[in-house]
């Protein structure tokens, strides 16, 4: 433990250590997978090492992020381990059990200034903690604005599969000229629907303190296209 006293070692006491190590052993036996763990010499220092699921399939190699830990990593990739082995080394530097050495150049070259702006920011700056939430339809009723989504076959966060037309966009709107005022009424409600919560919602706002009938009148008496409606209001 000698490199806690010359500044080189990553956590700031022994206890900290300590519970970042009984975490890292929670977590990962929380996967429930087969694996084994070792340490490997490296330029930058011995190296704690994972390798997950059966050792006989082809091997790939995930990298936790910044300040991120392998055994949370390594919760995204588990439907990998039905076709493959993966090694998933703990990052010099980084919380887990990879200890002795911590790379000299991502403190770079000592710049007083901006040490001092860091030890400000952690010390005082109230920082969101917390990952981002999933928004719920509701919440989501008055963006409008277009979104791409990349996906593919093989992408275990967006697998193609799971996004169609339909759960990414709502179904367009009703044509004036194939379509009754009743089933344009019923098109109106259903995509802007009244949750009776104004401040969430934030419809009353974006209709100029109208409710979505009301706003889309024209279009549902069949004087108006959808669209010509929808552009008075952005």
């Amino acid at each position: 433990m000698g490199n806690i006293k010359n500044g080189k070692f990553v956590y700031k006491n022994e206890d900290g250590m300590k519970k970042m190590q009984e975490f890292y052993d929670k977590t990962l036996a929380s996967l429930d997978v087969p694996y084994t763990e070792d340490y490997f010499d490296t330029s930058f220092g011995k190296t704690h090492c994972l390798l997950v699921g059966d050792p006989e399939k082809p091997r790939i190699c995930t990298i936790h992020g910044g300040n991120g830990i392998t055994t949370l990593n390594l919760k995204l990739f588990l439907p990998l381990l039905e076709e493959y082995c993966i090694i998933a080394p703990d990052v010099i530097g980084m919380p887990g059990k990879t200890l002795d050495a911590v790379i000299e150049s991502m403190g770079g070259k000592g710049d007083p200034v901006w040490r001092k702006f860091f030890d400000i920011m952690m010390s005082s700056y109230k920082m969101e903690m917390r990952p981002p939430r999933e928004y719920k339809k509701m919440e989501m009723i008055s963006f409008k604005a277009p979104l791409l989504i990349i996906a593919s076959e093989n992408d275990i966060f967006f697998p193609a599969g799971r996004y169609t037309k339909e759960t990414v966009v709502m179904t367009g709107a009703p044509e004036i000229g194939n379509s009754t005022s009743e089933e344009r009424r019923a098109y109106i409600k259903e995509r802007y629907p009244c949750i009776s919560d104004c401040d969430m919602c934030g419809l009353c706002k974006v209709f100029r303190g109208k409710d979505a009938e009301t706003a889309y009148k024209d279009y549902i008496d069949g004087n108006k296209s959808f669209l010509e409606v929808s552009a008075y209001y952005k």
